[in-house]
């Protein structure tokens, strides 16, 4: 199944999104599309946005409208279709209004007041995505860091929450045979980080991923856990050699992972 989401933002979506994929990086394997409905302000703007989304198979509407008319109309469009829905900023400021007594603005955009923080991570989180499993190696030594791991390790989910707070990730697959891209030994030793898991763990995931792809996992070379073992005995040999920090994913949220990787590299 593909997951269709709409984005509908009274400003740039850019809040929402970053939101959006941050929720996202808590699933494996899931195959997503994402449109965006920027600069949507009036209820007129709003009319027709639910009935097309759902015509074309939509599935999930997200948005972070605050002027209440627009959003009870999208909500109620977003009913009529039975459409998911979630408004990210609605109850987030309901509860504020709640504790303090006071009325919100209903000011579109102004949480897109662009500052240096914000630019940061919009960069961070598109140099990430570029940057995925290996792609543009090239950019590798620009990276703030570069996360080494075997497939299904978590490389791209930490990848993402490590964006998510402002910095540039590179993560370099370390595949069984298949030596990495040399420029791997030009990346500052203290950018370098390494991503393990249990061969149990790991053989899990593996053997659901071979599934989804509708393939038996007890033929597949890809699950066998005496080959898992040696992978995984290979890639900590070879982020021992870089001198990574090595941490374990098995017992570890992405959210807490990143965290302990940023207070080691003293980057929070």
């Amino acid at each position: 199944m593909t997951l269709r989401v709409s984005i509908v933002s009274d400003s740039t979506g850019e809040t929402a999104e970053s939101m959006l994929h941050a929720a996202l990086a808590q699933f494996d394997d899931l195959d997503v599309t994402i449109e965006r409905h920027r600069s949507v302000r009036e209820v007129a703007q709003v009319h027709g946005i639910a009935g097309d989304f759902y015509r074309r198979g939509g599935h999930l509407i997200v948005s972070t409208l605050v002027k209440t008319d627009v959003l009870a109309a999208l909500i109620a469009d977003a009913k009529k279709y039975n459409l998911g829905y979630v408004s990210m900023m609605g109850p987030l400021v309901e509860e504020i209004c709640r504790l303090t007594g006071r009325q919100p603005m209903q000011r579109p955009g102004v949480n897109r007041r662009v500052d240096g923080d914000y630019l940061r991570r919009v960069k961070a989180i598109e140099f990430t995505l570029r940057c995925d499993d290996g792609q543009s190696p090239e950019l590798m030594t620009a990276a703030d860091i570069v996360l080494f791991g075997v497939s299904r390790a978590g490389k791209t989910p930490l990848s993402i929450w490590l964006a998510l707070k402002g910095y540039a990730v590179s993560n370099v697959p370390l595949l069984p045979g298949i030596a990495p891209d040399s420029r791997i030994w030009n990346v500052s030793v203290e950018k370098r980080v390494g991503l393990l898991i249990s061969a149990e763990r790991l053989r899990e995931l593996r053997c659901e991923r071979i599934v989804a792809m509708g393939l038996d996992p007890q033929k597949a070379a890809y699950a066998d856990i005496d080959k898992i073992r040696a992978e995984l005995d290979d890639a900590r040999s070879l982020m021992e050699k870089l001198q990574c920090r090595i941490y374990d994913s098995t017992d570890h949220s992405y959210e807490e992972l990143a965290r302990n990787i940023l207070e080691d590299l003293k980057m929070l």
